[in-house]
């Protein structure tokens, strides 16, 4: 969620992100969000170093925040095991 304040208006501004919103489910049968959400349960994440100017651009903010998040859940390492011995 981004929330923001128009100030001309003097109401609040927000924008949410979801399941569905995903740019790419990278091959997998499943989203991030549902993987993560079958695993810890539901979530919500809000963010507050954003400076929104309406509820559409809070809402791509959120979009976009979202599958950042996506893509830093999936990481790895991997080690040489053809290395030999010197």
């Amino acid at each position: 969620m981004v929330q923001g304040w128009d100030f001309k208006k003097k109401e609040p501004i927000s924008g949410k992100a979801k399941k569905g919103n995903e740019v790419s489910l990278m091959s997998a049968k499943k989203s991030g969000a549902e993987m993560t959400e079958s695993a810890f349960g539901a979530s919500i994440s809000s963010v507050v170093d954003e400076h929104p100017q309406d509820t559409s651009d809070a809402e791509k903010v959120a979009i976009a925040r979202f599958n950042s998040h996506i893509g830093e859940s999936v990481t790895g390492e991997g080690k040489n095991v053809w290395a030999y011995p010197l």
